[in-house]
């Protein structure tokens, strides 16, 4: 007798298929991203530090740690990446109005980066800071757009590598995994070791009656405490048990 296997017995392999062709794309990405926000927070982490003076801490930092540091940096990267690869899928951008884009983009972070770098006598503290940090932003933009214009590049019939796309893939991790952590790093430093424009807590022993030290960060559990002071030879440092029970005080 011929045994004839209904269509309702039958099994579709092809969504096992599917998952089985998808979870290793995804397990890809998810490196991929891990690694680039590890670049990325390396980056502004030691722009940060150096900035500072403490430059040693960062060999303290856990790699979690490091790669939470860039995180405002690669939303903001990827979210303008992925709003530009839907406007090229939907075809209202092309590689060349991206390409001038991009370029308008490096220019604006090239000037924000000059003027904020001028003496404190022609540009205000509080502006350079703020300068300092859209050039950071610029970069990322840029950044963005530069990816824009290689996916838009590759769909082109007939697309076959040449050293143009080498060259857009150098600026992509130039501007985005080096300027802007390196720039926002930098911004984020001047700011909180000023000690008028500072924002650090201050943490104390209870019932001290010293100049509280300044909270930088926490590392494998130690606090990284500054003393500020406008001269960086003057700075102290120090690291402090978390165990300690030192106590926050109010910002005067």
């Amino acid at each position: 007798m011929t045994c004839i296997e209904s269509p309702a017995n039958k099994v579709d392999a092809t969504p096992r298929l599917a998952l089985s062709t998808l979870l290793p794309q995804l397990g890809g990405a998810l490196a991929g991203v891990s690694a680039l926000a590890y670049v990325a927070g390396r980056q502004e982490v030691q722009s940060y530090l150096l900035h500072i003076g403490a430059s040693w801490a960062f060999t303290l930092m856990p790699a979690s740690q490091v790669m939470q540091e860039s995180a405002s940096l690669l939303i903001l990267l990827g979210t303008i990446t992925f709003l530009v690869v839907i406007s090229i899928l939907e075809n209202k951008s092309t590689a060349a109005g991206l390409r001038r884009w991009s370029i308008i983009w490096g220019c604006a972070a090239v000037v924000t980066f000059i003027v904020a770098d001028l003496p404190t006598t022609w540009v205000p503290q509080k502006t350079a800071l703020f300068l300092a940090t859209l050039t950071g932003i610029f970069w990322a933009i840029s950044a963005a757009l530069t990816i824009g214009e290689l996916v838009a590049e590759v769909r082109t019939p007939n697309f076959a590598w040449k050293a143009y796309h080498l060259w857009l893939v150098y600026f992509i991790f130039i501007f985005g995994l080096r300027q802007a952590p390196d720039a926002m790093g930098a911004a984020r430093a001047a700011l909180d070791i000023d000690p008028k424009l500072s924002s650090l807590p201050r943490i104390a022993p209870p019932s001290s009656t010293e100049e509280p030290w300044r909270l930088i960060t926490s590392m494998d559990g130690k606090f990284l405490l500054v003393r500020l002071s406008a001269d960086a030879g003057d700075r102290m440092f120090r690291l402090l048990n978390t165990a300690e029970g030192w106590e926050i005080r109010p910002k005067k």
